[in-house]
């Protein structure tokens, strides 16, 4: 976006689309997690309180330089974190109403990946951060977290993973409604499948195993007041989460805010 900021009127940049230039553009990825070599989306935070997402298939770079390398001197809590955003992206890919069978092939594998990687990454070798990758989309864990970030001094992979670890066991108690046409036979084997992807027989069995990746890395969850979880319920455009499988309202997203925070 900052490229297509040098040719474009920058006081538009947040509400209208702007236009490519002749500007080349060479990205080097420094963590594991976000996957912005590889997306449309643009995220901008304003004065700390508002965030916006921006989409352009012109943000996409010419030129991507992956060296494992710098992973080496990632802090230990940012290492957790950035590899923990780098899962949720996959899982969010892998259940997502938009998901086709290509695109869960990539998730199943970049999923596939972390388990084979782990171990080795949080050691700090070179193999395992040249196997810590990822591209994908997101889901509500993503449009959820923003405010916990901001609020709760977390960085985004644990607020992401926090929120993942609530919203996976919320979808199997509540799924009356589904966003999407594919169903109810879809939804519980599409989420058995990726119970299965991370080592379990079954979707109850892939969150145990992602929340005893949280336990392992030592991850505590924040607690805030009831109003400061209102102010975050507040914030979310429940429009914008047809992508997640269940059909999320304010009273959901409190609970699951309340599960989390409380």
């Amino acid at each position: 976006m900052i490229r297509l900021m040098a040719t474009n009127d920058v006081s538009k940049a947040l509400s209208e689309p702007m236009e490519n230039n002749e500007y080349k553009a060479l990205f080097i990825p420094t963590t594991s997690g976000t996957g912005s070599e590889a997306t449309k989306t643009s995220v901008f935070y304003l004065n700390d309180v508002d965030k916006f997402s921006v989409h352009n298939y012109d943000f996409i770079p010419d030129y991507i330089l992956f060296d494992e390398r710098l992973l080496s001197t990632v802090p230990p809590y940012q290492r957790k974190a950035t590899c923990l955003d780098a899962l949720c992206h996959s899982i969010e890919s892998f259940w997502s109403t938009t998901a086709n069978e290509e695109s869960k092939e990539y998730a199943a594998k970049s999923i596939k990946l972390f388990f084979e990687n782990k171990d080795a990454y949080m050691n700090n070798t070179p193999e395992g951060n040249l196997g810590m990758i990822n591209v994908t989309g997101t889901t509500a864990a993503h449009a959820l977290c923003y405010s916990i970030t901001m609020n709760c001094n977390t960085a985004h992979g644990h607020s992401v993973a926090m929120l993942q670890s609530r919203l996976w066991k919320y979808a199997l108690e509540h799924n009356e409604k589904l966003n999407g046409d594919r169903g109810h036979d879809y939804f519980f084997s599409n989420l058995d499948e990726l119970g299965k992807l991370m080592g379990g027989e079954n979707a109850e069995d892939g969150v145990k195993i992602f929340d005893a990746l949280l336990s392992e890395f030592a991850l505590e969850f924040p607690k805030v007041s009831e109003d400061k979880i209102d102010e975050f319920v507040s914030k979310v455009n429940v429009s914008k989460l047809s992508t997640h499988p269940t059909v999320l309202d304010n009273d959901d997203i409190k609970e699951i805010y309340k599960r989390t925070l409380l």
